[in-house]
């Protein structure tokens, strides 16, 4: 039996044998995180933004892999880099308003979880962005409204509004009382 169309990986065993590509990154990163190297995946995202400063996509991977160290301000600026190479990239817009939320930066939070929202009117994380972006607003009855609306574009969702990132659930625990 012969196996074709098989790619080789582009590094075999750490031996610095690579082919060069504008996505090589994304192997040396997915290791990284797959050893829970979070700090080894973020200086291999830092020094490819250098090399790579006007592709978006390496912007908002940096802005992910800033997102997991809580690194509120790189991702904000992460993301407003995408944004600037490519306005109408609706996640680049999520990762800013997500930034904005954990920053309590309420209006910030709010014209980017709108923005999301009105690119991907389908798309069930864009209502639990705006949702959460309620919350902060105060306008607790709205981000109900755009929790349902998610829960309804994909059943399930409901499971993440229960999670400790929202003070939405134990409002909605309150107010059913």
């Amino acid at each position: 039996m012969r196996v074709q169309g098989v790619k080789a990986p582009r590094k075999f065993w750490k031996l610095g044998l690579s082919l060069p590509g504008r996505s090589d990154y994304l192997y040396v990163i997915a290791n990284a995180l797959r050893q829970n190297d979070v700090d080894s995946a973020s200086l291999t995202i830092e020094s490819e933004a250098a090399k790579q400063p006007q592709n978006p996509d390496v912007h908002l991977v940096y802005a992910q892999l800033a997102k997991m160290r809580q690194d509120w301000i790189t991702v904000y600026g992460q993301a407003s880099e995408a944004v600037a190479l490519t306005p109408d990239s609706a996640y680049a817009h999520a990762q800013r308003s997500t930034a904005c939320y954990y920053s309590r930066l309420v209006e910030c939070a709010s014209r980017e979880a709108e923005r999301f929202q009105q690119m991907h009117p389908q798309d069930a994380v864009a209502y639990i962005v705006l949702g959460h972006a309620r919350e902060l607003q105060g306008r607790f009855d709205e981000a109900l409204q755009a929790y349902a609306q998610a829960e309804k574009l994909y059943p399930g969702y409901s499971a993440i509004l229960q999670g400790e990132e929202s003070f939405f659930s134990a409002w909605a625990i309150w107010r059913t009382r």
